[in-house]
């Protein structure tokens, strides 16, 4: 009878599943829903069992003949993937090394759906499912669970991020809206880069990469363990000379302005208070030097653009036992971009003059959090998260936002894990926001995990989120303020000081959040004999009053409003084979369509999402400690302001190990990167002189 009930749940569910599911963005609905979930969250640990068996903490949990890797960003609690409420991507160690990329925004070619544009030799952009272009303000990153996504101008500078791809244990990619778990600009989904623990790297690591674009970077990574206390420091620096050529039409090739040099440094620290309680403390800096791409006029000079992050990050973690643990955690994030008096010139004016001047580009922004969080196994079958937070954002430039402006948000939110049947699980989030921009926002999720056979997977998932406007969107005040006024060359007929002010523009009062209502059907299957896993998800994301980031000019204000609507449907697929343990391949493809219902520049927005992405990478474990590995990216649409063109590359990584003594050896390693398409790399400007890049590494571990 129960077989009979599951296969006439399971039909009705994918059938129907559209359907069911939107009743509850009724409100009645919806007030049933968010009250149901609250109510569970606090009624559980009145009927909590003590039960020291239940190592929800230990990765013991990771059973041997559990072939799904064991995640901890879709809801917050630590979760096989097939148990997991949404869609996710786990880009491993193994992974990392062998796609010998050194940039940790080029990883991300490696997840279906997502697209990564090199908008310059110094800035590229991450986005997955997003109309952005050469920002990308619709996706969470976090480290090690803190959000390095900016308040001001909402994205993320991943050239300085402050940490190194080499301490980078995993990266968890939530490819679903996840605001349930993470607030309001999870919008799209989260990217959680986890990095190594003290304890895992312990040792001295030192190397150094060359090659071609005048590549240079060198790396030492210290660790050890000194009684209760762990630690590990990484210095880091990274240079090169970005694109070699600037193709612009009806102008002279140039050679590109877009170098950058990148200093890191970073710090970690655990201690072992006691058998129940650790703290984990820390600290990170990035300066990143970066060439500024203006094309002036004469005279022909530039000025650099000066980038700096830091971050603290503390964590108290107190275990009452091994079903229940508090962590309590604060974290503080500065990014300081320094564009110092950048010149400004006009083409060539009365008696071929130019007017030049000085414009202050400077822009700071400060995170600070404050988070707890409660963790609690109630039985064998039923488990939640639970916790709040309170958050302050501040940014100031004399440009953008004509001073100092702010934001405060406080959050409350819960995730409930609930095996109601041997073969159904149910998840249920949801996270309630107060922010000073919108007020109040709620994000629920609900996700039904049917498993019809050991290993396969049967996933239903529907969730609603929302982005809030960023700082500048709601409060910017865009002015430039000129200095050091010029004619170049000079002219004793004209007066300078007669070229008008530029007027100052404040937002429109209009802005309000974007909203999505996500659905999607997913299949998880492990063939272990096979030594197969594969994910497949369709979905259709509903997305409601998007900002549309052109800005139009009127009467002194920049009009920014919710004046794009859209639906995006698709199909994506992952999978992970080693047919031999030599042999290890990992394939991914992403199908979207998009639909814009209502909005300005239809064509341009529908360019912006990849049809198609797609990679392939081949890891191969050779006799005498080498290894080759291969992989192979494609996306389209891939531009930003040009035609939509393809972007099509083939990786290739061999490297030798020489082992010196049992714990000493050497790493040689060789890149090649070839381009397998003539289009430029997002703007039509960005050009390489050759369709090869190749650079080589030398490490040595002790």
């Amino acid at each position: 009878m129960t077989l009979l009930i599951n296969k006439m749940v399971i039909i009705m569910l994918i059938k129907n599943s559209f359907y069911c599911f939107s009743l509850l963005q009724s409100g009645s609905r919806s007030h049933i829903f968010i009250i149901f979930t609250l109510l569970l969250s606090f009624y559980s640990p009145l009927y909590a069992q003590e039960d020291d068996d239940l190592l929800i903490f230990n990765d013991q949990a990771d059973l041997l003949d559990e072939p799904f890797p064991v995640v901890l960003t879709a809801s917050r609690l630590k979760q096989h993937k097939s148990r997991a409420p949404t869609s996710m991507t786990v880009i491993d160690k193994e992974m990392i090394v062998a796609s010998g990329i050194r940039e940790i925004s080029e990883l991300f070619r490696l997840v279906p759906g997502m697209k990564v544009s090199q908008v310059s030799g110094h800035q590229s952009t991450v986005s997955y499912h997003d109309i952005a272009t050469d920002i990308s303000r619709r996706l969470q990153v976090l480290i090690d669970g803190r959000s390095v996504y900016k308040p001001a101008l909402a994205e993320v500078s991943w050239t300085n991020l402050p940490i190194t791809i080499e301490d980078i244990q995993r990266i968890e990619v939530v490819r679903s809206p996840n605001a349930a778990s993470y607030g309001a600009n999870s919008f799209l989904g989260v990217i959680n880069i986890i990095t190594e623990h003290p304890d895992d790297v312990s040792g001295t690591q030192v190397s150094y990469t060359n090659g071609d674009t005048n590549i240079k970077d060198g790396f030492l990574r210290h660790s050890q363990r000194d009684g209760d206390f762990s630690w590990r420091v990484s210095l880091k620096q990274r240079n090169d000379t970005g694109f070699d050529t600037s193709k612009r039409p009806g102008k002279p090739e140039t050679k590109c302005h877009d170098s950058k040099s990148v200093d890191v440094v970073n710090l970690r620290g655990v201690y072992d208070l006691n058998s129940n309680d650790y703290l984990d403390v820390s600290l990170g800096y990035s300066n990143a030097k970066k060439q500024g791409e203006q094309e002036v006029k004469p005279p022909e000079k530039y000025d650099d653009i000066n980038t700096e992050e830091f971050y603290t990050h503390v964590l108290w973690h107190h275990g009452f036992n091994a079903s229940h643990a508090l962590e309590t955690q604060f974290n503080y994030t500065s990014w300081n971009d320094r564009n110092d008096w950048t010149t400004g010139c006009t083409d060539p004016i009365f008696l071929g003059s130019a007017f030049c001047a000085k414009i202050n580009h400077d822009l700071k922004q400060e995170r600070m959090d404050l988070q707890i969080q409660d963790t609690y196994e109630v039985n064998d079958s039923l488990r939640f998260v639970a916790g709040g937070s309170v958050d302050v954002e501040r940014a100031e430039s004399e440009t953008f936002l004509g001073g100092r402006v702010y934001n405060h948000r406080q959050r409350l939110f819960t995730n409930i894990e609930w095996q109601l049947m041997p073969d159904w699980l149910v998840n249920t989030g949801i996270l309630v926001e107060n922010d000073s921009i919108v007020d109040v926002s709620v994000e629920p999720r609900i996700a039904i995990n049917y498993q019809f056979k050991a290993h396969h997977v049967f996933r239903y998932t529907w969730s609603k989120a929302t982005r809030t406007p960023d700082l500048f969107e709601h409060d910017g005040k865009w002015n430039y303020t000129l200095s050091e006024k010029e004619f170049v060359p000079n002219n004793p007929f004209l007066n300078v000081n007669l070229i008008p002010p530029f007027p100052t523009l404040t937002p429109s009062d209009d802005a309000h959040e974007e909203k999505i209502t996500s659905q999607e059907i997913a299949y998880i299957g492990s063939f272990p004999e096979h030594h197969l896993n594969i994910d497949m998800k369709i979905y259709r994301d509903a997305m409601r009053d998007l900002i549309y980031e052109r800005l139009h000019y009127n009467d002194g204000i920049f009009i920014i409003n919710n004046s794009t609507d859209l639906n995006l449907t698709g199909f994506e697929v992952s999978a992970d084979y080693s047919p031999l343990k030599s042999v290890r391949l990992i394939a991914s493809y992403g199908y979207s369509h998009i639909h814009v219902l209502h909005g300005e520049d239809k064509d341009i927005i529908e360019d912006s999402v990849p049809d198609h992405t797609a990679s392939l990478m081949g890891i191969f474990k050779l006799p005498d400690n080498w290894q080759l590995s291969s992989t192979y990216y494609y996306a389209d649409t891939t531009t930003g302001y040009d035609e939509p063109g393809k972007w099509k590359r083939i990786d290739f990584r061999i490297a030798k190990q020489i082992k010196l003594t049992d714990k000493n050896h050497v790493v040689i390693s060789a890149v090649v990167q070839h381009r397998l398409d003539n289009d430029p790399d997002f703007r039509e400007e960005n050009h390489y002189d050759s369709d090869n890049k190749i650079y080589a590494s030398i490490g040595l571990s002790f």
